[in-house]
């Protein structure tokens, strides 16, 4: 699931908290994680982030574990 703090600070996801939770919360500090996740999976920490050989801006995000797992767990 694909949101941010604000989206469900005020409950409603109830049904969605099954699914792994992608947050978009731009700090440099741990994001607040809206209820009732109790963790999230990605962190998409800013939208102007600057990746070589892109032009212009791009998201930047955080996988909630080492890389193994990472390929462990969304390898195609």
């Amino acid at each position: 699931m694909y949101t941010n703090y604000g989206m469900f600070r005020w409950g409603g996801a109830e049904p969605l908290a099954r699914q792994l939770l992608w947050l978009a919360h731009y700090t440099e500090s741990c994001p607040s994680i809206p209820p009732p996740w109790r963790e999230w999976t990605f962190w998409q920490y800013t939208e102007n982030g600057r990746v070589d050989g892109i032009e212009g801006n791009v998201d930047l995000d955080v996988f909630a574990g080492p890389p193994d797992e990472l390929r462990r767990r969304f390898r195609p």
